[in-house]
């Protein structure tokens, strides 16, 4: 046992003064002039470490929040600042089960649906206070306003029409028969002329639509099952949610 050590070490000094003696015969031997030369090299100039950019200053000082609370059949309104939790600072009485709730461009009103209650109030933001309440159709739903911020419009979960509002003076205007009842209502700056619909509560195909306000023809896009639908950021897409699936048709297709 004793020799095989004995051995087993001298052959792994033997391979590791064989490698050592490669490398040192394989290495080139450069003229006195070139080592000079290598030796005066400028060293490589360190990488900058990257500094981050700074965070973008905040878009507002103070932002006010409206929600909806079914349970209470109110609207809480929440004020908050950049960095700090938001404080409740009121809560509007309006009807049965507010649930949608809709800001005009201008940020002049605040309109919400009263779903069990068939009708919708409109609430002014600085005075927090409900400054009408709009008799519409059955189980109103989907809400928007145009982009102009002149007009309301409400669509139903049981009725056959969306209907319209002037704003300010929140006089009714002609409604528009669409034939279906409808879930969520979309309109974009890009598109004035288009009010985008989902279908709900109907056994009908196509269920998201388009109703064109300067011709009043009714366009159907081929999806089916759609729940939600909105505008990207860009307005050059509308997405929608289809029983656990996204679905993205572009615009571009109509």
């Amino acid at each position: 046992m004793r020799v095989l050590r004995i051995g087993a070490l001298a052959i792994v000094w033997t391979i590791v003064v064989a490698a050592c003696a490669t490398i040192i015969a394989d290495a080139p031997v450069l003229p006195d002039g070139e080592q000079r030369e290598l030796a005066t090299l400028p060293s490589p100039t360190p990488t900058p470490t990257p500094v981050p950019a700074p965070a973008p200053a905040p878009l507002y000082s103070k932002l006010r929040v409206f929600v909806a609370s079914e349970s209470t059949d109110q609207i809480w309104v929440l004020d908050g600042k950049p960095g700090e939790p938001y404080a409740l600072i009121g809560k509007i009485s309006v009807g049965r089960l507010p649930h949608q709730v809709g800001v005009s461009p201008d940020g002049k009103w605040i309109a919400v649906n009263n779903r069990m209650d068939n009708t919708t109030s409109v609430i002014d933001p600085l005075s927090m206070r409900e400054v009408i309440r709009l008799p519409v159709g059955k189980q109103p739903h989907g809400i928007a306003w145009s982009p102009d911020g002149g007009t309301l419009f409400v669509g139903h979960e049981r009725d056959m029409y969306i209907a319209r509002f002037e704003a300010g003076t929140w006089r009714s205007l002609p409604p528009l028969m669409v034939g279906v009842p409808q879930h969520v209502l979309t309109i974009t700056p890009s598109r004035p002329n288009e009010l985008w619909f989902t279908l709900t509560n109907t056994s009908q195909v196509d269920v998201l639509r388009v109703y064109d306000l300067a011709t009043n023809k009714i366009t159907r896009i081929k999806v089916n099952d759609v729940h939600d639908a909105y505008f990207t950021p860009d307005e050059s897409e509308v997405w929608s949610s289809s029983s656990g699936f996204l679905s993205k048709p572009s615009d571009r297709m109509v």
